[in-house]
């Protein structure tokens, strides 16, 4: 089983250390073997320190990958720059991991099952947002979480076929929500919910606000 792993990089090289730091590897006997794809910007002024903390990352890993340069566009143009290039490899899933993000340790072994029945779209609803500011942390549950999330390559191929991207290429934010409804727009698929997995979310003075809504709901 091979997953691609796709992950924008902006700014804030410290969150990011942290999220690489702590990624987890699948256990040995998954046999999951991970491709990931780095998407920086030249422009970002923190593009140096981003580039070196992820080309320690992959020289230290046994996984393989690419580091895509793409042009300081919204958000979901970049991430689709990056899909376009991972599509000329060989993968089975697509992973969406945010820079920002840090896996449970149950995550692998809660989401193989699902995995080795050839689920399509393998998400879980429970994250854990962490103001990094105030060292406060929040607990939420949302029908579907984007962090993590596993989508089989056909839901994906289909999509960029037929509509060229499935991240909203004008978008900065919502890219979950928003790429989950391009996906629906062109493919039939089930959505499988795991449970005993989370991810916790960093945030900082770049993505506060969202924490910010969050906690007062």
């Amino acid at each position: 089983m091979k997953i691609a792993v796709l992950v924008p990089a902006w700014k804030r090289p410290e969150v990011l250390r942290v999220a690489f730091d702590h990624w987890k590897n699948p256990q040995k006997k998954l046999k999951i073997e991970l491709f990931f794809c780095f998407v920086l910007s030249p422009t970002d002024p923190y593009y140096d320190e981003n580039l070196a903390i992820l080309s320690d990352f992959l020289a230290k890993s046994e996984h393989n990958g690419i580091i895509v340069k793409a042009d300081n566009n919204p958000l979901g143009s970049k991430m689709n720059d990056g899909l376009r290039i991972l599509q000329a490899y060989k993968w089975d899933y697509l992973m969406n991991f945010g820079s920002d993000d840090i896996l449970s340790d149950l995550y692998w072994l809660r989401f193989y099952p699902h995995l080795h029945n050839r689920d399509e779209y393998i998400v879980m609803n429970l994250v854990v947002f962490v103001d990094c500011i105030k060292k406060e942390a929040i607990l939420a549950t949302y029908p579907i979480v984007g962090a993590g999330r596993l989508i089989a390559r056909r839901l994906i191929d289909e999509t960029m076929d037929y509509l060229g991207f499935v991240y909203t290429p004008k978008l900065n934010s919502g890219m979950d929500t928003s790429s989950r409804n391009n996906i629906q727009s062109v493919c039939t698929f089930s959505t499988t919910l795991v449970k005993g997995a989370y991810v916790a979310d960093l945030k900082t003075f770049t993505n506060i606000n969202l924490y910010q809504e969050i906690k007062q709901a």
